[in-house]
């Protein structure tokens, strides 16, 4: 498995790599730290950029290193270009399965008001499975996940795949949280809730099905999935209105989106 950890040598970017490390302990993967910078134009620094990274580089894979074993291997990898084409080219030459990555919370116009803009543009731009970890987010082995969707999009096995390869999912609980907007479920809203059942029943996860009245507490979560190409979902989750699935998800839980 290859995951893609991206940094900025902040606390945010040290908590998120201790949250990797507990997460992917047992698995075999190889992270690529990746650091992207745009180019130097006001002078040339001939190289001094490098140098001053990669000690910020040791002190990340020293971070890590205590969560790790001898099935990880780690590359540091520091970028000078522009941000998003940087981080595309970096998935398609290390055939990344999985970015994993902060969120800032610093409030820039986009739809999803809960994220900066980098974050916004990673997961809806770059075709690649996403794990948005808050600098807060609590560093511990997810049990119980959330699912909200309409089942307005279709969906596969492929598309789950992900799930098996980060958790030991016979152990886990996921709860399809049904966000319909009227009550009465189309054909192919309900082709799709049935194939998500199956999906989740091969996966040997407990399934739980619900709607938003009979979810009693968003602590009863510690982990949230969802299908990035489900911009309605999406935007719900990232509302600043109330009354939103933030009550589920709130901005701090660690959020899988799904590619595919």
């Amino acid at each position: 498995m290859n995951v893609l950890v991206l940094t900025d040598f902040s606390s945010t970017s040290t908590h998120i790599l201790k949250y990797a490390g507990t997460l992917l302990h047992d698995r075999d993967v190889n992270f690529t730290l990746l650091h992207v910078q745009l180019p130097c134009s006001a002078f040339d620094c001939r190289g001094e950029c490098k140098e001053l990274i990669n000690p910020k580089f040791d002190k990340n894979i020293e971070t890590i290193t205590p969560y790790l074993d001898e099935k990880h291997n780690i590359e540091p990898l520091f970028v000078e270009g522009q941000y998003i084409d940087s981080i595309r080219e970096t998935v398609d030459s290390h055939n990344i399965d999985l970015i994993i990555l902060g969120n800032s919370h610093t409030r820039q116009p986009s739809n999803a008001s809960e994220l900066d803009m980098k974050t916004f543009d990673i997961i809806t731009k770059i075709k690649c499975h996403v794990l948005l970890v808050s600098g807060h987010s609590e560093i511990k082995l997810p049990k119980n996940f959330v699912l909200p969707t309409d089942f307005s999009i279709s969906v596969d096995h492929k598309l789950f795949s992900i799930i098996r390869d980060l958790y030991a999912v016979e152990q886990n609980k996921l709860s399809i949280l049904s966000l319909r907007e009227v009550d009465k479920i189309s054909d192919m809203q309900l082709l799709t809730q049935q194939r998500i059942n199956r999906i989740v029943s091969n996966l040997n996860m407990q399934n739980i099905n619900a709607d938003f009245t009979q979810i009693e507490s968003k602590k009863a979560f510690d982990s949230c999935i969802v299908f990035a190409r489900n911009l309605s979902i999406f935007n719900r989750i990232f509302s600043s209105s109330p009354n939103t699935v933030q009550k589920i998800c709130n901005k701090h839980l660690p959020i899988l989106f799904l590619h595919g």
